[in-house]
């Protein structure tokens, strides 16, 4: 799982496996200070992560969190980080992992980069896009899909009832088109249909 442990207390020990040295990118024998271990993090994230730091040693809250760090190596990655309050009082101590997500964050953007691709060809295209959740009749669409029916594309994105699409069907096509779609479902079969 690429993980690593850590624990700090109150007067700012911190202690490190050998996880989260390695994905710090540093020796075994390192063994960091507060601040050179919140020096890693990404300065857009530091203030947040510092911040969550401090709340578990006055209150005692735990955290989970997604940060990014430099490592000692000059490698750049995605962290997810759970601290946990062990004991409170004068002395109170913190324990969590550390969780390489690398990997997945960049999995999330290049997934995020093809659906907006794909957003782009099907506009393009002319094409609409949709998807019907039955039991809960609703009809997740693409933007061009709604925009073509007259239904707001952002609302569409979270799905609304079929009956806003298929009432902007002629009413000369509509009955016939309703009945294709209902013998569809019946059968779990496929419709085509043309209508204006």
């Amino acid at each position: 799982g690429n993980l690593g442990a850590w624990e700090f207390d109150a007067t700012g020990d911190l202690v490190w496996t050998n996880g989260t040295r390695r994905i710090h990118d540093v020796d075994e024998e390192f063994e960091p200070t507060m601040e050179q271990a919140l020096d890693f993090i990404h300065p857009d994230d530091r203030d947040r992560l510092e911040a969550a730091v401090e709340s578990a040693i006055e209150s005692g809250d735990s955290y989970d969190l997604e940060a990014r760090l430099l490592t000692a190596e000059g490698n750049r990655r995605w962290v997810r980080t759970r601290g946990d309050v062990l004991s409170e009082g004068d002395r109170p101590t913190v324990r969590g992992y550390l969780q390489d997500i690398t990997e997945q964050k960049d999995r999330e953007a290049e997934l995020e980069d093809a659906n907006a691709q794909l957003e782009n060809a099907i506009e393009a295209g002319a094409v609409g896009t949709w998807e019907w959740h039955v039991p809960e009749d609703k009809l997740v669409v693409g933007k061009e899909f709604a925009r073509r029916f007259g239904v707001d594309p952002e609302r569409a994105r979270t799905g609304v009832e079929l009956e806003a699409f298929t009432s902007s069907i002629h009413p000369d096509d509509r009955d016939r088109v309703e009945r294709q779609i209902e013998a569809a479902v019946a059968d779990c079969g496929e419709y085509e249909a043309e209508y204006r």
